[in-house]
């Protein structure tokens, strides 16, 4: 049987979840908010496959037995990320694997209208760009709503712009830190004629650099997505 998306209550516990249509995701609603569980994977293939990369990376560089401080600290830091992904993945993938609703949908007016909800309007209802073609918004057919449709379900993202605002401004300025703690090593390098130092130094600041580059552009872009348009389809800028 066939279960509509929605807001369910997961039987046994006082938890409202999304339902996508297929499953449960790791987003609950609490007094009407939208909140994505920091501690549960959204997507537990992919964070166990990272997971189990860095995990083994980790162990590889603690099998070569080096003396270097630095070299160990590296190592046990990605053995420590990859555990972390692991566990993340399998708390995703528990909330995934819980039965289909078996209660009625919680209707809570504040998180209408949701996806298939349908309101007479000039332009018909369905999902369009806005400004996202892959990632298309619900339109009821008089006004739009906090849902997106991602590889074909629909997700909410209500007060996720907020959410995306620091989460860019954050991974920005990490990747500002690290860059300069990459150029203080090159010129530790350079005063103790380590070329190695240097070229490394160098190559992981050029890198830190582009990298904050690139998740400013795409936060820029998912902030603009998330973004409830003010226009009807076909007049977003």
């Amino acid at each position: 049987m066939n279960i509509a998306p929605g807001w369910y209550g997961v039987a046994g516990t006082s938890d409202v979840r999304w339902w996508d249509g297929a499953k449960f995701r790791t987003i609950l609603l609490r007094d009407g908010a939208v909140v994505y569980e920091k501690t549960r994977s959204q997507t537990p293939t992919m964070s166990y496959l990272l997971g189990g990369i860095l995990v083994l990376l980790g162990l590889t560089r603690l099998a070569a037995l080096s003396r270097d401080n630095v070299d160990v600290a590296f190592a046990v830091f990605l053995f420590i990320v990859g555990i972390l992904s692991v566990i993340s993945a399998a708390l995703g993938r528990k909330i995934e694997k819980l039965p289909a609703p078996s209660l009625a949908p919680y209707a809570d007016p504040r998180t209408m209208p949701w996806p298939g909800h349908t309101e007479p309007g000039a332009i018909a209802p369905g999902w369009y760009a806005a400004p996202s073609a892959k990632l298309p918004r619900w339109w009821t057919g008089a006004r739009w709503s906090e849902y997106l449709s991602v590889r074909q379900l629909p997700l909410p993202v209500a007060g996720q712009r907020g959410r995306m605002v620091a989460s860019t401004w954050i991974g920005v300025a990490t990747f500002g830190i690290l860059s300069l703690l990459c150029l203080g090593l090159a010129l530790v390098g350079a005063s103790n004629g380590i070329g190695e130092m240097v070229a490394i130094g160098v190559i992981l600041a050029v890198l830190f650099v582009v990298l904050a580059f690139v998740f400013a552009f795409y936060g820029a872009y998912m902030v603009r997505v998330y973004t409830l348009p003010t226009t009807p389809p076909g007049y977003n800028a």
